[in-house]
């Protein structure tokens, strides 16, 4: 969507997973696989990934920290 580039910039500026981010730890594994990898739930790791919620700093510290161990 046309407002992917600007939510890029405001998850870089605030140090939060991006978009682009979680997809790319999500790779191309099932959403309900890697929702019960990290605990997070599908519908929320969905619209993050669609830009249509921001994620929050806990949210980022589980991916960032998912994304170490694989």
């Amino acid at each position: 969507t046309c407002a992917l580039p600007i939510l890029e910039t405001i998850c870089t500026a605030l140090n939060r997973c991006s978009p682009k981010e979680i997809s790319a730890i999500r790779q191309d594994r099932p959403i309900q696989e890697f929702s019960d990898a990290t605990g997070l739930s599908v519908a929320a790791i969905s619209r993050w990934e669609r830009g249509i919620t921001l994620i929050d700093d806990k949210s980022t510290a589980i991916l960032r920290s998912y994304k170490s161990l694989i």
